[in-house]
């Protein structure tokens, strides 16, 4: 069932808390949030009581979705019991509910497909909508209220188009095609961050079979681009603005008519300066930036958020979940869908260091990354099934 629902209301959600001034649209996407909200909950219920039966895997899953919802819960009581923070703790408690039931179902040629054409209409309709419309190409966001939001949904609708690339389809011409207007539309959104997402996502589809045989190698190219994404925010934030970078900036300005610092710096750096003084545990978890810093701006760094809300504790949780992740991808991993699913996944939490999406802000935008991510792990189950009763 969930794949039906999910299927009718894709388009609907992606007017949720995006809609520039239209509160109609917004209330299409609230409504869509809700019907599936109620679905994934009867689903999962069905599942783990009616079935009583749990693939090993995802048993280890859901512990680690629900030690992360854990955190947020433990901090909302140990802070205060706000609208603002339940509001977070049931962002998440959708988020992972929603993954795992993703996952747990079998994502089939004929699934895919139906997913194809909502990816193309989105992105056709996109493209009229510039040409009638806007043919603004800078700052363009359609019906958005946000360019960046624009150039997220595009980016992860190209997975499903991507699956019949890499699929036996004798029309690949169209869908290539599809996908040189999504990434041009990207591209008149000025959306730097997912023409970065591409990149590594790319470069992961493309190198995939020099390290995924070797557990160590799988464990450690992860490893890699967490500690860069690390890196990143911290020079970012700290080292580059202390530099001379006039020249660079100018080139910038030239080639893509934005700055090379976005204003992000200032926001991270005073962030990072408040992290340092509760560390392990956050300040609550529906804390924001407005609530540290003075700043209405968002913090535009999910790892920051995470941080901010509920610390080192919560972000370990978070990193060990997509480490979990990725490695549960070597079980099928000469499944181009998997692989396909793996880079992905990459380019998302490259993105996540730029935006707030995967587990709360934009629930609409998280849930589709959450569907690319989740249709790569419900390709990796075994016939084996873990009893849940038995070990009660």
């Amino acid at each position: 069932m969930i794949k039906s629902i999910w299927f009718a209301l894709l388009l609907p959600l992606t007017s949720l808390n995006t809609v520039n001034n239209n509160q109609y649209l917004k209330l299409t996407g609230l409504i869509a949030l809700i019907i599936l909200f109620l679905v994934v909950i009867y689903e999962n219920l069905y599942i783990f009581i009616r079935k009583n039966k749990l693939s090993r895997i995802l048993f280890s899953l859901s512990i680690l979705f629900f030690t992360l919802l854990l955190i947020y819960i433990t901090m909302t009581f140990a802070t205060a019991i706000s609208f603002k923070n339940l509001y977070v703790v049931f962002q998440v408690f959708l988020i992972s509910s929603f993954a795992i039931g993703i996952s747990l179902k079998k994502w089939d040629d004929k699934h895919l497909n139906n997913f194809t054409i909502v990816s193309s209409i989105f992105i056709l309709f996109i493209l009229v909508w510039w040409l009638a419309l806007s043919r603004n190409i800078n700052g363009f966001r359609a019906y958005l209220a946000n360019p960046n939001v624009l150039a997220a949904f595009l980016w992860n609708f190209q997975f499903f188009l991507f699956t019949k690339l890499i699929s036996s389809s004798k029309k690949k011409y169209i869908y290539t095609i599809l996908i040189f207007i999504s990434n041009l539309m990207i591209f008149f959104t000025g959306a730097r961050s997912l023409l970065i997402s591409s990149i590594f996502s790319t470069l992961i589809y493309i190198f995939w079979g020099w390290w995924v045989t070797n557990k160590r190698k799988h464990n450690f190219v992860f490893s890699l681009f967490i500690a860069v994404i690390g890196f990143f925010i911290y020079f970012y934030a700290k080292i580059i603005p202390a530099l001379n970078i006039a020249y660079y900036t100018q080139i910038s300005r030239d080639y893509t008519g934005k700055n090379l610092l976005s204003g992000r710096q200032v926001v991270w750096s005073l962030l990072i300066d408040k992290i340092s003084e509760q560390p392990l545990f956050g300040y609550g978890s529906g804390t924001n930036p407005s609530d540290l810093i003075g700043t209405t701006l968002s913090s535009h760094n999910l790892y920051l958020q995470i941080l901010i809300q509920i610390g080192f504790l919560g972000l370990i949780t978070f990193i060990v979940l997509m480490f979990k992740i990725w490695n549960i991808y070597r079980i099928a991993y000469q499944d181009n869908i998997v692989r396909l699913s793996a880079s992905f996944m990459i380019g998302i939490l490259i993105h996540q260091s730029f935006e707030v999406t995967l587990i709360q802000n934009n629930l609409a935008v998280g849930l589709l990354q959450f569907m690319v991510i989740s249709i790569g792990i419900s390709r990796t189950k075994k016939p084996k099934f873990y009893n849940i009763a038995s070990q009660n």
